[in-house]
C-alpha cells in the first residue's frame, strides 16, 4: 500500500462568484439640473473548497436613461489599478476579492427638455464567473423630474400718464 497524493486543480472560471450591486441617487430633480448616482458592486462570495476566490474581468452596465446627458462615470476599485469607464456606461473594474467593494459614481444633466415624470437609471454587474443568485446583479434608481418652472414678465412704461393715441415706451 503505497501512500499518494491527490490534488484537485480548479479553474477559478468554472467557480461561481457572488457579486451583489446597490445603487442610490437623487430622488427629485428639475429639468437642466445635476443628478448623481452612487453605485457599489460587493464581491458576496463564500468559501468554496476551503478557497477564496475572486471575481476576475468584473463589469457594470450603466444603462444612462432617455432625458439625461452623461457628465462623468467614475469607478474606484480599491483592489486594482487599471478600473476605468467608457462614456457608453460600462465600467471595467478588474478583480474583485471576497468582501471586496468597487465604487462608481455617476454624474448626468437632466435635458432642459426632459418633461415632469420619473426617470429610472439601472445598473447591472457580472463577471467571467457564473453567479448562483443573479437577482441581486441589478439594481436601479429613480429620479422624479418635477415641472418646477417659473416664468414671470413684468412690465412698466416709460411715460406716466399715457394720453389716448399717444405712443409710448416700455
Amino acid at each position: 500500500n503505497e501512500d499518494s497524493e491527490d490534488t484537485l486543480v480548479v479553474d477559478a472560471t468554472l467557480l461561481p462568484t457572488d457579486l451583489s450591486v446597490d445603487k442610490q441617487g437623487t430622488l427629485t430633480a428639475n429639468a437642466g439640473d445635476l443628478i448623481s448616482y452612487t453605485i457599489v458592486v460587493t464581491n458576496l462570495t463564500t468559501s468554496t473548497f476551503g478557497a477564496q476566490h475572486p471575481a476576475t474581468n468584473v463589469q457594470l452596465l450603466d444603462l444612462i436613461p432617455n432625458g439625461t446627458t452623461l457628465v462623468s462615470i467614475v469607478a474606484n476599485n480599491p483592489e486594482s489599478t487599471q478600473e476605468g469607464c467608457t462614456l457608453g456606461g460600462t465600467c471595467y473594474l478588474g478583480n474583485l476579492s471576497v468582501g471586496g467593494t468597487a465604487m462608481i459614481t455617476v454624474v448626468l444633466r437632466v435635458d432642459a427638455d426632459t418633461m415632469a415624470g420619473v426617470i429610472v437609471n439601472q445598473a447591472h454587474v457580472s463577471a467571467d464567473q457564473l453567479d448562483p443568485d443573479p437577482s441581486n446583479n441589478l439594481d436601479t434608481a429613480s429620479t422624479t423630474i418635477t415641472d418646477d418652472t417659473t416664468l414671470s414678465i413684468r412690465k412698466n412704461d416709460l411715460i406716466d400718464p399715457v394720453i389716448a393715441g399717444q405712443t409710448t415706451l416700455y
